[in-house]
């Protein structure tokens, strides 16, 4: 683990983590760090996660959520040192399954009590035809429970819920509000494509706006050379069919 930063929320939270671990391994890097340093450190220290107060530029929050060679974890300011009831977004995918499987292990290793699993789906003709969305929503609640029953829970106890509406980050906010969620999980890549097909825009304004710590997981397949060819190179071409 590479702790960024000195702060005591910070060094608080790692210590909580670290106490979670068999063999806890911490690095520490100093908070003026650039973020390519950050990323650099974290490749040399071979660190599985890099813990991090949540910096208040919107691209800084966007290259640690989908750039980062291991996990992140942003710190918003004044959270607790505690995981109670993470919620994860769910994804039913391969991808969506091991994200599942590290926001158990999470949960379990840190003496939680319930992980929350969201999927949020919408679709704006399905949504406005009642009868399509109601079989729709059925068929959709089936395939969400088969997914649970062949996934790596490691004991934890996990509680579905489905949503249906246009902003992701939104309803995932709202959701951990209201079920009092401790923490988020999610990878921006989880849906099976690469890291930026998950509306990279929900990814940031997720991580920007949560009350409570994020943890994004899976980006680390991404580069530099990834976010010129796909944000700076093709971002304003439109698509063709």
């Amino acid at each position: 683990m590479l702790v960024a930063g000195d702060s005591p929320e910070l060094l608080s939270y790692a210590a909580m983590l670290a106490a979670c671990s068999v063999n806890p391994s911490v690095a520490f890097a100093g908070a003026a760090a650039t973020v390519p340093e950050l990323f650099e450190i974290a490749r040399e220290s071979r660190a599985d996660l890099i813990v991090v107060r949540r910096p208040r530029s919107r691209v800084l929050i966007r290259h640690l959520v989908c750039l980062a060679p291991c996990p992140v974890l942003l710190l918003p300011d004044g959270a607790a040192s505690s995981v109670a009831r993470p919620l994860v977004r769910l994804s039913l995918t391969s991808r969506g399954a091991r994200l599942l499987a590290l926001a158990a292990a999470v949960t379990r290793h840190a003496g939680g009590g319930e992980l929350i699993a969201a999927h949020n789906v919408f679709d704006y003709e399905v949504d406005e035809q009642p009868d399509l969305a109601e079989r729709f929503r059925t068929s959709h609640e089936l395939a969400i429970y088969r997914f649970l029953a062949r996934a790596d829970l490691s004991g934890v106890c996990c509680t579905p819920v489905r949503a249906s509406a246009p902003s992701e980050s939104g309803t995932l906010l709202e959701l951990a509000r209201r079920r009092e969620a401790d923490l988020i999980v999610m990878d921006p890549a989880a849906d099976g494509g690469p890291v930026w097909q998950w509306n990279r825009r929900e990814a940031r304004r997720l991580a920007e706006r949560s009350p409570v710590p994020v943890l994004a997981a899976g980006a680390g397949e991404a580069s530099w050379a990834t976010l010129l060819r796909d944000q700076v190179f093709t971002e304003m071409e439109p698509k063709f069919n």
